[in-house]
């Protein structure tokens, strides 16, 4: 069982500053793109589905519902991992909160911006390169003092890049800031750890 003392330090000090409130604090809230927090109050009651490992907290979701968790490691720097639907295991994808942060925002960074047809014509905006920009500078505000300078810095790097055209194997076509190699390339450099990738049991088996 996820052991809610192990709560991380940053996750406490992001709440105390309202950075996760929407409701109680909206002029601090900080959105993040796939990352939808959780209330503290759902975090400390939340209730598991039938069948779910309890060694898990979930504490944000992305936009299409599925959980970022806590994974207990008898730490208060738990491992981070996402559960998607309706795979029957999840994946560690960070070694602490600050590593999903930055994960969250290098994945934000390469995300489709704008989408092109074969011709490079624009059929679709979700944003602009300024909207970009400014949100990951915005970031570096935000998280300034709470997490590592070499992590603020990255968002720093993404916030000054521009759109360049991104394709893979031919089906689809779009500008982001970052390209899925150059993606990669990042998380490995500065988020990599021995468990990222990782399978853990979302689902109890019927030993359990």
């Amino acid at each position: 069982m996820f052991d809610k003392n192990h709560l991380p330090t940053l996750y406490k000090k992001m709440y105390e500053l309202g950075l996760m409130d929407y409701e109680g604090h909206r002029e601090q809230y900080v959105w993040m793109a796939e990352m939808e927090w959780m209330t503290y109050d759902e975090v400390m009651n939340y209730e598991y589905e039938e069948g779910v490992t309890q060694e898990v907290l979930p504490f944000a979701f992305t936009g299409g519902g599925d959980p970022w968790v806590f994974i207990e490691n008898g730490t208060d720097e738990p491992y981070i991992g996402r559960y998607y639907h309706p795979e029957e295991d999840g994946e560690y994808c960070a070694e602490n909160m600050a590593g999903a942060i930055l994960l969250n925002m290098i994945e934000f960074a390469a995300e489709p911006a704008v989408w092109l047809d074969e011709d490079g014509n624009i059929k679709g905006v979700n944003y602009s390169e300024e909207q970009m920009q400014d949100m990951l500078k915005e970031y570096c505000r935000v998280y300034d003092g709470l997490l590592p300078q070499a992590y603020l810095e990255v968002i720093h790097q993404l916030s000054m890049l521009h759109f360049k055209a991104c394709t893979y194997n031919n089906h689809g076509h779009w500008l982001a800031l970052l390209s899925n190699d150059e993606e990669e390339a990042l998380i490995k450099r500065y988020l990599d750890f021995e468990h990222m990738g990782e399978s853990f049991a979302w689902y109890l088996d019927d030993r359990e």
